[in-house]
């Protein structure tokens, strides 16, 4: 079916960039099959439900691009249909997207916020910290950047990012109990942090606690939508869910993934 190949198409466009070209082929095609099957009231999307039902096309196209996470041609077919309570609700929902991606773009980076930043003492101790974990060329100074994070926990008790860089220093050491208590403090302190939250899902996942990481992983994307990585993120979940289905042990045995 014609529908099949446009939703194939937008999938993969959705996935290669470089095909971003092929959008435009796909709306038009879209938009002729919606127009072609509008007074036929057709099932093309094979869920029970005769399409476009009581939307108009560019209504239905809007809806559905949204579904799909195409959210710029959700965008435009909405915005054709500005008086539509559809349209309304899929503007509404593109918005909050754009929102919650664009606040929690700004946070995610620490080499952004406290290497090319380094404006407080507390930035410039974050910032070695970090640079000592993340960088092999200084990682001898390990034992050095654990005790400034130790430094600036004891003066800034209420700092979540201290806590979320030392549950990191904790997950690398082995010390999974301590990793998962220190990201559990960062989002005490900051529930809207979804860096928090993802370090947190992969704490508890290498500790064996699957439910806990399934919880956190999803908060992460409820807070973090456009997150860059999330059909890994996804596909993780989707192992984590299998292997807990598949034996009451699972959580014992954590699956391996993508950090």
């Amino acid at each position: 079916m014609a529908y099949d190949y446009v939703e194939k198409t937008l999938d993969l466009v959705q996935k290669y960039v470089k095909l971003n070209d092929n959008k435009k082929w796909a709306y038009l095609e879209l938009g002729s099959i919606l127009r072609n099957i509008e007074s036929l009231q057709e099932d093309i999307d094979g869920d029970g439900l005769p399409d476009p039902g009581p939307l108009s096309p560019d209504e239905w196209i809007a809806q559905k691009l949204y579904d799909l996470e195409d959210y710029d041609g959700a965008l435009l077919f909405a915005q054709r249909v500005p008086e539509s309570p559809v349209a309304q609700s899929v503007l509404r929902r593109i918005a909050l997207f754009k929102d919650r991606t664009g606040e929690q773009e700004r946070r995610w980076s620490f080499a952004e916020k406290y290497l090319e930043r380094p404006w407080s003492i507390s930035n410039i101790t974050l910032g070695v910290s970090y640079a000592i974990r993340r960088y092999e060329v200084v990682r001898a100074l390990r034992p050095f950047g654990e005790r400034l994070l130790n430094g600036l926990l004891g003066r800034e008790p209420l700092n979540p990012d201290a806590y979320l860089l030392s549950g990191w220093y904790a997950f690398e050491d082995g010390d999974y109990e301590g990793a998962v208590a220190s990201a559990k403090k960062a989002i005490e302190l900051d529930p809207q942090y979804a860096k928090a939250w993802i370090a947190l899902g992969f704490f508890a996942q290498k500790k064996g606690d699957v439910a806990t990481s399934l919880t956190a992983f999803r908060q992460t994307l409820e807070l973090y939508p456009g997150y860059p990585k999330r059909d890994v993120l996804e596909e993780l979940m989707a192992r984590l869910e299998a292997s807990a289905v598949a034996t009451p042990e699972a959580g014992k045995e954590p699956v391996q993934g993508a950090a």
